[in-house]
């Protein structure tokens, strides 16, 4: 099962990486590590170029290429990608061959970006009901009130 801060992670980096923002992609992936980045500033900006070069292609026209140079690029800088990151971004490598294979014209890409952002929006939400709910409860020093 995932946990909520690797639900949170993983969404996050998607996220940039639709909005290009490829470095900030590199800096979250560094925050899921399990070690050290031998030099952090070089990885998020390899990811940063890669996003870049993706410019002129659609995304997942070469996904599959995207996650074997960001393993690559998590190798020569020493950075452990989370084990469920790489899981999801080959599940979904499976899910566009799939897609491409029935339909050559959807574009997952557009489909994705608000499914993404309704996560995103979920998981704030979740966590602002969880703090008001946590304070509720030491304010009054009984059972949280609900969320209205």
């Amino acid at each position: 099962e995932l946990q909520p801060s690797s639900h949170k992670n993983m969404v996050e980096i998607l996220l940039a990486f639709f909005r290009s923002e490829g470095y900030k992609a590199g800096e979250l992936m560094v925050e899921g590590a399990r070690n050290q980045c031998s030099d952090i500033q070089a990885f998020c900006t390899a990811v940063e170029d890669m996003v870049h070069r993706s410019h002129n292609s659609p995304f997942f026209d070469k996904f599959g290429s995207y996650v074997a140079e960001v393993c690559g690029m998590a190798c020569t800088h020493q950075v452990k990608l989370n084990e469920q990151l790489v899981t999801m971004a080959m599940a979904i490598k499976v899910l566009e061959g799939l897609v491409v294979g029935l339909n050559p014209k959807v574009e997952m890409c557009h489909a994705a970006i608000p499914i993404l952002l309704k996560a995103q929006l979920r998981h704030s939400m979740g966590m602002i009901r969880r703090a008001t709910s946590s304070s509720s409860t030491a304010n009054d020093g009984g059972s949280p009130s609900p969320v209205r």
